[in-house]
């Protein structure tokens, strides 16, 4: 029997499909929303951000890209519930 690709688990009623690479994350979300949902990317062509600034938008972009890349996977029908209540609380 396969592993969930989120939690590590094996359970009887396992999703194969297409999945996110990662779930979101709440911490990474708050970040999200400090520099601004709609444009914290354009932020990293500032010039005058420190290195923790850069560092943390250079984080962030590496967790966007695992939230929103799309490959073959096996999920647990928790994980995927879980996914779904995440998605729609931070991008619904």
């Amino acid at each position: 029997m396969e592993k969930c690709q989120y939690c590590g688990e094996t359970h009887e009623e396992m999703f194969k499909g297409f999945i996110s690479m990662g779930l979101p994350d709440s911490e990474m979300e708050e970040k999200i929303d400090k520099w601004g949902r709609s444009d914290w990317w354009e932020r990293m062509e500032d010039p005058n951000l420190s290195e923790e600034d850069q560092s943390e938008l250079q984080d962030l972009c590496f967790y966007d890209q695992i939230v929103n890349t799309v490959g073959k996977g096996v999920a647990c029908i928790p994980c995927l519930q879980k996914e779904d209540e995440l998605i729609k609380k931070y991008y619904g």
